[in-house]
């Protein structure tokens, strides 16, 4: 017979090794002593994951590194089993932000691949995507925001020029002019840095005028 639940003499670290003994039913124990410490790290995820990590993602991740501690945990490695499992669900949660970051990565640069190579002005794309530091800001954009620049950028060569400003903009630069010198090396520009940016500014504002008569047209 289990301990009950409500006894506060309760040492989940017992708990755990009854189960890493073959004790296997006190995992529901377990989990249910981690009610509250469950809660609060969903909390903390949605807060610090992406968008696009569904509720059911991050209880799985929280119910996976939950199993993966009380399986591994060993006392005299660690501080006490909360911290290991925090320790984990870190980890794990990192992981996943890479991952998102990867896929969303993957479609930025096929978006712009796809825009700059039906025009033979622009530079080959292949010697722009080295550029690891520019690509980092391409993990902000929303897989909707690419979806709609690549439409954006089939209506005519000026907005195909404006869509790919736009996604060279959402880069991570060390400053403006590093940032206006990378955009001339990709499109060809040879403007200064005072025009390129508010060429930006006009792309931004007629992609959102588009966006507004799009949005129009589908009500």
């Amino acid at each position: 017979m289990h301990t009950n639940l409500l006894d506060s003499s309760i040492n989940i670290e017992t708990l755990v090794g009854q189960f890493q003994a073959g004790i296997k039913e006190t995992f529901t124990e377990i989990y249910a002593l981690f009610a509250n410490e469950r809660k609060a790290q969903s909390l903390r995820l949605r807060h610090s994951l992406p968008a696009a990590v569904t509720a059911h993602d991050i209880q799985a991740l929280i119910d996976d590194a939950l199993l993966t501690a009380v399986t591994r945990f060993k006392p005299e490695e660690t501080a006490s089993f909360r911290t290991y499992f925090r320790s984990i669900l870190e980890y794990n949660r990192l992981d996943v932000i890479k991952h998102v970051n990867r896929k969303k990565r993957d479609c930025a640069i096929k978006l712009v691949s796809t825009i700059l190579a039906e025009d033979a002005e622009l530079l080959d794309i292949l010697e722009v995507i080295e550029d690891e530091t520019a690509l980092q800001g391409f993990t902000e954009i929303e897989n909707t925001t690419l979806q709609l620049l690549q439409e954006y950028a089939t209506v005519n060569p000026r907005k195909q020029l404006n869509a790919t400003l736009l996604l060279l903009e959402a880069g991570s630069y060390l400053n403006a002019p590093e940032k206006y010198s990378f955009m001339r090396k990709v499109t060809g520009m040879t403007l200064n840095d005072s025009a390129v940016r508010k060429k930006c500014q006009r792309a931004k504002a007629d992609f959102k005028k588009w966006l507004a008569e799009k949005e129009g047209t589908e009500i």
